[in-house]
């Protein structure tokens, strides 16, 4: 059945009651408010960065960490250059200037040259009608080979990469890979401009209920005002109800959550936060740098991840994020308490 209002509107309510009241938003006020810009790429490619970054209680930008992004260092920096630009007036609490931070997703457009930037090429449509029929008939070992192809052909512009990320995440959702699978599927969702409708659709739904069973609530609770606004996304009952109780168990008393972290690229691995009590991080391989925790009202940062543990308390803001700084192949265990 459709995802239920009535579900959206509690989670707001829920989120306003741990919201501090005296708290207002940074606003952008100088270099203009455009997410999509031109750039001259050396290329011709298109491409996508999902940055965060702290506004300090001066209204400059600081502390920018790569979310994730479609991979050209190019691209990346020019994503930097913008949001360094950005002047902000900066947040307040009790009419007190404080240091925030926000997520913004930008797209990177290449529109000169009078080039066709609307479509898929010929030769990549060839190459995903392949991968796509080797995927559906379970041929895994074949479509991986064809991926890693296709991965070093690259995309040329935002169609291509919305349906790469696609084909990525049926191709990781069969073979079982959780954190990969989200990865694709959350590329797909800032992507949905670039996808029919039927399709984001399905992978929302797909998403919010995989955000639900492995424990990743902050995430879920983050999605479900994207899906609200999002014409055809279709959430069963049960999974409704689940995360409910997930969230009255917070109430109701005390539950030990366990999520398994991997450093997959990028040398970063997110994690939103809502509704914990404390979280550590065990069963630690390969090398941990350093932490970084926003929230609306804290920040903590420091480099002893191995002993990390963090407690919270609800005047921090309705959810948190959590960056953790690795090198890549790293793993570990994050466990929290609700």
């Amino acid at each position: 059945m459709p995802i239920l209002k009535s579900l959206f509107i509690f989670l707001l309510i829920l989120s306003a009651s741990i919201q501090a009241q005296s708290f207002v938003s940074a606003t952008l006020v100088g270099q203009g408010s455009e997410q999509d810009f031109d750039y001259n790429p050396r290329n011709g490619q298109e491409g996508w960065a999902l940055l965060n970054y702290v506004i300090n209680d001066k209204g400059s930008v600081e502390d920018i960490i790569v979310v994730d992004s479609s991979g050209d260092d190019i691209i990346t920096a020019a994503a930097f250059r913008r949001v360094n630009a950005f002047q902000y007036k900066p947040a307040t609490r009790d009419g007190t200037n404080v240091a925030s931070h926000t997520e913004l997703f930008f797209r990177l457009l290449e529109s000169r040259g009078g080039k066709d930037r609307t479509a898929v090429s010929r030769d990549y449509k060839i190459k995903y009608d392949k991968i796509l029929t080797l995927v559906n008939a379970k041929n895994f070992e074949q479509a991986s080979q064809e991926i890693e192809a296709l991965d070093m052909r690259g995309s040329r512009n935002l169609f291509e990469h919305a349906r790469t990320a696609w084909l990525k995440s049926m191709y990781y959702f069969h073979t079982q890979q959780f954190n990969l699978y989200t990865r694709e599927m959350r590329v797909v969702t800032l992507l949905k401009d670039y996808l029919a409708t039927k399709t984001v659709s399905a992978g929302m739904s797909s998403l919010f209920e995989s955000y639900i069973f492995y424990n990743e609530l902050g995430k879920a609770l983050t999605l479900v005002a994207t899906m609200s606004e999002f014409e055809g996304v279709e959430v069963s009952q049960d999974v409704q109800n689940e995360l409910l109780t997930r969230i009255a168990l917070k109430s109701a008393g005390k539950k030990i959550i366990t999520i398994k972290a991997e450093i997959l690229d990028g040398g970063v691995y997110h994690h939103v936060i809502s509704m914990a009590q404390q979280i550590n991080i065990q069963t630690v391989r390969g090398e941990l740098n350093s932490y970084d925790l926003r929230c609306q009202n804290f920040r903590k940062v420091g480099d002893d991840v191995n002993k990390l543990l963090l407690l919270f308390a609800d005047a921090y803001g309705p959810t948190c994020d959590l960056f953790i700084m690795a090198k890549l192949g790293a793993s570990f265990e994050l466990f929290y308490t609700i």
